[in-house]
């Protein structure tokens, strides 16, 4: 029997807002790194995003499943999460002045979504493919 995923009870989601909102706080108070100010938000993105979007589409009954993440629905997030971000965004005018498109965050998106599918793995002891039928 595979463990459930606990979506927005999920530990990696729960450690990854935590140093998101530790990272804000330092950024507030001007002690952070540069590397952490530029790429631990885009590295941080996936794991927070994923459970949040699969938990929107359980309740939307888009999704019959309650397993861990699969490669198909991480890949996709990070797809669209690089082309709105790095692709669209920065070439809008509203956001021009505040948006930069960088090959490191692409790598940063992608890298989180490896992390986060090997955690999650991990966690559950199996692989899931998005062909599971359910319910």
């Amino acid at each position: 029997m595979l463990k459930p995923f606990s979506y927005l009870r999920d530990r990696l989601f729960l450690i990854c807002v935590g140093i998101y909102f530790l990272n804000r706080m330092l950024e507030s108070v001007q002690w952070s790194h540069t590397y952490l100010r530029w790429y631990l938000n885009d590295l941080l993105l996936v794991p927070i995003f994923v459970p949040i979007m699969l938990w929107c589409m359980r309740k939307l009954k888009l999704r019959k499943h309650d397993l861990a993440p699969s490669l198909l629905e991480i890949g996709m997030l990070v797809l669209v999460i690089g082309l709105v971000f790095e692709g669209f965004s920065p070439y809008l005018p509203v956001l021009k002045d505040v948006s930069t498109p960088d090959i490191n965050d692409l790598i940063c998106y992608a890298l989180g979504g490896v992390m986060s599918l090997g955690y999650w793995c991990w966690v559950t002891g199996e692989y899931t493919s998005q062909t599971i039928e359910t319910e």
